[in-house]
């Protein structure tokens, strides 16, 4: 045998941080690396709500935290399609006690069932603490690079001006060319000393930062080892080239003229550039182009110091894109929702579900409008929940009775959270009105349901005096036949000789009625079976009525003319008829023979039709006892047999068959009846059935 897999310990037991979520936000399931850093306790939050566990265990610093978890699994539990979300700002509590700020990329995902059903939603975290970390210390390089770019312009700038002062110098300082020389010796020497500062400068620049130098044409005549590995250019490929070689086409010719206009007349340029590298890639860069000026005021070469910033620029993105997911999100969810200033208590956003959910036509009628007293009932609840979301922070799990704004209620389950600044209060409302309609028609339904089950009881106490009964009737109806054919069959053995033929057939005759005896009322007694399992009317059958009724009276001639009994028949109207042959012989069978069966010897039996305005009315008239008024009422039930019908033979279920048989031909059936004068029965159906092909149930047809 192989042993069991218990996959929620499997699944606990795996690497990384999951939470498994049943399709209604209860915790099924929690990975021990989850519970090992959040320090949550698993017996604690299993079973329990999701939001019990964002609240109460993860401080969710932004402003968004907790609505932005219920408005992603919300969009999860519509779309049944997996999402997620980045940058997801928390603060875990450790172990020790201490917080420790958290940054996550969160991914939900549904399991579907084979009926494209929700069993489950997995949720999982991906810590991004590191990158972050990361990249707060680029961000420090980049300061120090800055700082050496600002640097090394102070030295330029600081180098032109001693040119100037020369060059002045020069002009007005001509009476002593010792003092000149001295002047330009000292000149030179603090240049000198300026010289080898600004190199400082520049091999710290060319160790943090992506360097290039053009001339005034902007050809390249020098790069750094970063501008190689970034642009992934050799320095042999670069140099000579211009800087169109790694043009991404991402901005126009203009942002281009406009930079070269600025640096052209001798002004220094910034701003962001995206750039191609050879293999194709892109990336950002923050640039800084230096102009150098001549002596005669032009430039003569440009010097650019680059930074990195492409996942900068990734990281911003996704945040403003995710931003704008999360706004579209919030705005078409099927979760109201809406942020309450708790200082001037009014409301400061809400989204479609939320001002549609109280009856407002957009949303600044809602915002322009709403105040609490005007929705909730209670108004003494509503200070309440003030309350206890200025004390606690949250407030989750409270059903209101709820007013919107045309005057009808409904009740509402209110989750919110506060901010940490406690003045504005993030609202999440939901419409239950159903949920506890049910709760409240609840013990409505169980007595229904109670006295459903009473009258099933006594269905099954009647069903079961209808077996007994059944029982009792045929044991007497199969005895007596059974009887006359044993003693018949015991007697034939005594006549054998040649001259007690005729005892000999007189007994075979009994045995043969004895056996058709038996035989209908088996028949009977399967007709009852099959109505209570259900028929089918079978397919239209098109026939000539006055002729069908001659073929049934030779068929019942045995019958008749054993009690010297005559049937006569009469028909008016129309002639042809498309209805279901086979229904309509059995019922024509059994009213004549029970016209022949209480009927005295000699007797007329009466058979009237007439198709008439496309209904048939057929009537089976005879001369016989007749039913007494007490047992007319009566006479369609099983089993039921009139008090004057004596030792005549019968199971009391034919006119019930018939009766049933009529019903499946779309038709009815009435009779008149008078002690010791007889009876006549009359059925009526349609024409033609009117759909031929409408089958309503199975039944094998006797």
């Amino acid at each position: 045998m192989k042993p069991k897999i218990d996959f929620k310990i499997l699944f606990e037991s795996l690497p990384g941080l999951f939470i498994v979520l049943s399709p209604n936000l209860k915790i099924m399931a929690i990975s021990n690396d989850y519970l090992k850093i959040t320090s949550v306790k698993k017996d604690r939050f299993l079973n329990t709500d999701f939001v019990d566990l964002l609240q109460n265990i993860i401080h969710v610093n932004t402003k968004s935290g907790v609505t932005n978890f219920l408005i992603t699994i919300n969009q999860v539990l519509l779309n049944k399609s997996a999402t997620n979300f980045t940058n997801h700002k928390q603060t875990i509590i450790l172990q020790d006690g201490t917080p420790k700020e958290e940054r996550f990329n969160v991914s939900i995902k549904p399991v579907l069932n084979s009926k494209n059903e929700i069993n489950y939603l997995i949720c999982s975290l991906e810590s991004l603490t590191d990158l972050l970390e990361f990249q707060t210390e680029q961000i420090e390089k980049n300061k120090i690079s800055d700082n050496l770019k600002k640097g090394l312009m102070d030295i330029s700038f600081d180098l032109m001006e001693e040119n100037n002062k020369l060059k002045k110098s020069k002009v007005k300082n001509r009476i002593s060319n010792d003092n000149l020389k001295i002047k330009i010796t000292e000149n030179r020497n603090e240049i000198d000393y300026l010289n080898s500062e600004k190199m400082d400068y520049v091999n710290a620049l060319d160790k943090s930062s992506i360097l290039s130098i053009t001339d005034n044409q902007g050809t390249i005549i020098h790069v750094n080892e970063n501008f190689c590995k970034l642009s992934k250019y050799t320095e042999n490929e670069l140099l000579g080239s211009n800087h169109r070689i790694i043009n991404s086409g991402h901005h126009s010719k203009a942002f281009f003229n406009n930079l070269w206009r600025i640096i052209s007349s001798g002004t220094i340029w910034k701003g962001e550039i995206k750039n191609k590298a050879k293999d194709g890639s892109f990336y950002w860069v923050d640039s800084i182009v230096i102009p150098f000026i001549d002596s005669e005021g032009k430039p003569f070469k440009y010097v650019s110091i680059r930074t990195d910033i492409t996942e900068n620029k990734k990281l911003t993105e996704e945040i403003k894109s995710n931003e704008e997911r999360f706004k579209n999100i919030y705005n078409n969810t099927l979760v109201a929702m809406y942020s309450f200033d708790l200082k001037k208590l009014k409301p400061v956003e809400v989204n479609s579900t939320g001002y549609k959910l109280f009856g407002y036509k957009s949303q600044n009628d809602f915002l322009e409008n709403f105040t609490s007293p005007n929705h909730m009932v209670n108004i003494k609840e509503r200070g309440e929940n003030i309350k206890l979301l200025l004390n606690k922070g949250k407030l989750g799990h409270r059903i209101s009775y709820m007013k919107k704004k045309d005057g009808s209620f409904f009740w509402a389950k209110i989750y919110a959270q506060v901010n940490s600044e406690k003045t504005i209060a993030e609202c999440v409302v939901i419409d239950v009105t159903n949920e506890v309609d049910y709760k409240q028609n609840l013990e409505k339904t169980v007595a229904e349901r109670t006295a459903q089950l009473d009258i099933s009881l006594k269905n099954e106490i009647a069903s079961n005096e209808l077996k007994s009964k059944f029982v009792a009737i045929a044991s007497h109806e199969f005895r007596t036949p059974l009887t006359a054919i044993a003693t018949s069959a015991s007697l034939i053995k005594m006549y054998e000789k040649s001259d007690q033929q005729k005892q000999r057939l007189n007994h075979v005759n009994i045995i043969l009625s004895s056996v058709k005896n038996l035989t209908s009322i088996l028949n009977d007694f399967l007709s009852i079976e099959q109505i209570e399992k259900g028929y089918s009317r079978s397919n239209c059958t098109e026939f000539n009525l006055p002729l069908f009724l001659s073929e049934i009276k030779n068929e019942v001639s045995g019958i008749v003319h054993s009690k010297k009994q005559k049937i006569i028949i009469s028909h008016a109207g129309e002639n042809e008829l498309c209805q279901c042959l086979k229904l309509l012989k059995n019922i024509l069978l059994n009213l004549i023979s029970n016209a022949s069966k209480y009927s005295e010897i000699k007797s007329t039996i009466h058979i009237n039709s007439s198709i008439i305005n496309n209904v048939v009315n057929i009537s089976v008239k005879d001369e016989g006892l007749g039913i007494g008024p007490d047992d007319q009422a009566r006479l369609f039930e099983t089993f039921f047999r009139a008090k004057n019908v004596g030792h005549i033979e019968g199971t009391g279920l034919g006119l019930h068959i018939v009766k049933k048989y009529v019903e499946l031909m779309d038709g009815n059936i009435h009779f008149k009846s008078k002690l010791g004068v007889g009876s006549v029965f009359t059925i009526e159906f349609p024409q033609k059935i009117i759909n031929k092909n409408d089958v309503v149930k199975q039944v094998l047809l006797f």
